[in-house]
């Protein structure tokens, strides 16, 4: 009996130093109630490990060497805070399939993410865990997504000559007076 054979994925690709942790830091953030997605883009002279070498594309008598893809990686932190060793690989599992499931389609080629754990990753709904990998990865591009710098011959959106001034205070109107000791006091003793 032959069982049909399911199309395999391709492995998903891992950071694996703390350098390639830390270097995540500081790019687009979005947080849920199971997990924190952290993603940024790979620098183009950062070097591949080897990832996704083919050795049939390398050949010294062509000339070619093998180039890695610029496929996305992905890093898992899971605490030893949310429990056991069991726990955190249950955790590390159930991720690593929902990534699996929608990677394809929401991680950009050439960027590096983190996911950290929290708790209720281990309990939460698969379904609902997937569908919040795909929203944190929507909020992730959203937040990476570059500003363009200002314009330095136009003027900040502040000036010291606007009508507001720090204090809230408009030109040609006076501050809300302060209550006086006084009225504090006489309010007081009406109230007896």
């Amino acid at each position: 009996m032959e069982r049909e054979r399911q199309p395999q994925s391709r492995p998903i690709e891992t950071l694996k130093t703390r350098a390639e942790f830390q270097r995540v830091r500081g790019g687009g953030r979005a947080s849920t109630p199971a997990f924190v997605l952290e993603g940024k883009a790979r620098l183009s002279t950062e070097p591949q490990r080897g990832i996704g070498l083919n050795p049939a594309d390398s050949s010294p008598a062509t000339g070619n060497t093998a180039v890695a893809t610029p496929g996305p990686r992905f890093g898992f932190t899971i605490t030893k805070k949310i429990g056991n060793a069991v726990v955190r690989n249950r955790i590390r599992r159930r991720l690593r399939s929902a990534l699996t499931q929608i990677s394809g389609l929401a991680a950009r080629p050439g960027n590096d993410y983190v996911i950290i754990a929290r708790k209720p990753a281990a309990v939460q709904p698969f379904a609902s865990l997937v569908a919040d990998l795909k929203v944190a990865f929507e909020r992730v591009h959203a937040a990476a997504t570059p500003q363009l710098p200002r314009d330095p011959k136009q003027p900040s959106r502040r000036t010291p000559d606007s009508k507001t001034d720090r204090q809230g205070v408009t030109e040609g109107l006076s501050p809300t007076p302060a209550r006086s000791a006084t009225s504090t006091q006489h309010s007081k003793s009406s109230r007896d």
